[in-house]
């Protein structure tokens, strides 16, 4: 059987993080065939003490700032790479509740076919709705789950979200980086998974790996205050849409977005829940990025069509 690492990303708070653990820990896969690579992401609660004292083998990785989401993954992701012993590697949050044979299937589908770059489960909430299974975006970079393919046992999304994903390492090893280290956090799932294809893989979604994912156990937005996840949110898609899109799709769609963006941070402010400050949004639709990795040996049709769900 494949090796698998298993990279858990927490921060603070006991409670997820021992019930994930707990969990994680019933995951039926040979047990000297995978790992469980719990990083710190610079908490600065008690929780991993308490944890290392009951599962003392689990092997943790500290960061002593938080660095986000991307910056906590792909410290764990180097990390594993370095050690050369991983054929895949499967991202966790803290906040997700495994099936037991979720990693099992993840596996099969993968090595079924070398072409797949990534897999990932079917994901639901709390309330048993279906969150993601065959996920794609709009011409505005919106993302929407495709409820139609569920009568299917697996399906090809246009990305997979990074809550739960199972990544083969030679994928991550012909990427520039796994996630993008300006992204901190939101729509790097998108951007992670559309410079997958731009490496020529395909990503599948398994529907018998099943998964539940408490949203924002870990991250508490308070709209209130500003609302900082629409300005990272905004600020990521731009910066995805410019790097994986070729001239004149480039132009072409940031268009659209633009005007978008202008018009709901306008009314978003008139309502208190946008600061001045994140008007400095627009910045990044003038300034100077590298192109990812490929983008130049994609035909624009092929590009145009991953919006059709024609990849």
């Amino acid at each position: 059987m494949p090796f698998v690492s298993i990279i858990l990303l927490h921060y603070n708070g006991i409670e997820p993080l021992n019930s994930c653990l707990y969990n994680l820990n019933k995951t039926k896969y040979p047990k000297e065939r995978y790992e469980i690579v719990l990083v710190d992401n610079g908490s600065t609660d008690n929780s991993v003490k308490i944890i290392r004292k009951k599962y003392k083998k689990l092997k943790v990785l500290r960061i002593k700032k938080n660095i986000g989401f991307t910056g906590g993954n792909n410290f764990g992701i180097s990390h594993i790479l370095k050690e050369k012993k991983a054929d895949y590697i499967a991202l966790v949050s803290n906040d997700v509740f495994v099936d037991k044979n979720w990693l099992r299937y993840l596996v099969k589908a993968a090595e079924a076919d070398e072409g797949i770059g990534a897999c990932g489960p079917i994901i639901f909430n709390a309330a048993d709705i279906v969150r993601s299974y065959g996920n794609s975006i709009d011409l505005l970079g919106r993302e929407k789950v495709r409820t139609e393919m569920l009568e299917k046992e697996q399906v090809e999304p246009f990305y997979l979200p990074c809550c739960c994903i199972m990544i083969r390492r030679k994928v991550l090893e012909e990427l520039e980086y796994p996630f993008d280290p300006g992204y901190f956090a939101y729509y790097e799932d998108v951007d992670l998974s559309w410079r997958i294809r731009l490496l020529g893989y395909r990503l599948m979604d398994v529907k018998r790996s099943k998964v539940i994912h408490k949203e924002k156990v870990t991250i508490n937005v308070d709209y209130r205050r500003g609302n900082i996840y629409l300005f990272h949110n905004y600020k990521n898609k731009i910066l995805t849409f410019r790097k994986n899109l070729r001239t004149p799709l480039q132009e072409l769609l940031c268009v659209p977005i633009f005007f978008t963006i202008l018009f709901k941070s306008v009314l978003f402010f008139l309502m208190g829940k946008w600061n001045l400050e994140y008007f400095s949004v627009f910045k990044y639709f003038f300034i100077p990025i590298k192109a990812s990795k490929n983008i130049d040996k994609v035909s624009l049709k092929r590009q145009f069509g991953f919006f059709f769900n024609r990849f």
